[in-house]
């Protein structure tokens, strides 16, 4: 019944919470680390830290409000829009802005090198983790 399709779904969301879990405490250390370098008040540092600690849970809700209110066709259709735009951001912040400061220097060069592919090897591993 239903509790066999939930208990057989139950792995893949864990491993979701996980990965996503895992993307948003890198992306917050980054941000701290900018927002810190940047010397912003207290108070605008906090201010930008819950805009941004919100945007991942406002996103689902406003995901959830549009895959609810679009036929079911439709809704593939926009997941894979949505997916394109996310994946076009993530391709230009890593090209424009995070590669160039990763291998500027001659110094670090090497382990920069070593542990963006640690990185995209430990994605990939959760990625095929099923």
């Amino acid at each position: 019944g239903i509790s066999m399709g939930l208990s057989s779904a139950a792995p893949q969301i864990m491993l979701l919470i996980l990965v996503i879990g895992l993307h948003k405490l890198v992306a917050a250390f980054a941000v701290g680390i900018s927002f810190e370098s940047a010397e912003f008040s207290r108070s605008r540092y906090l201010t930008l830290m819950i805009f941004f600690s919100l945007m991942a849970p406002l996103g689902i809700i406003l995901g959830g409000i549009v895959a609810s209110q679009t036929e079911v066709g439709h809704t593939l259709q926009a997941e894979a829009v949505v997916d394109a735009l996310a994946a076009g951001t993530f391709i230009y912040i890593a090209t424009i802005d995070n590669m160039p400061k990763a291998f500027c220097c001659t110094k670090d060069r090497w382990l920069n090198f070593m542990a963006l592919c640690l990185g995209f090897g430990f994605m990939a591993m959760l990625l095929f983790a099923e």
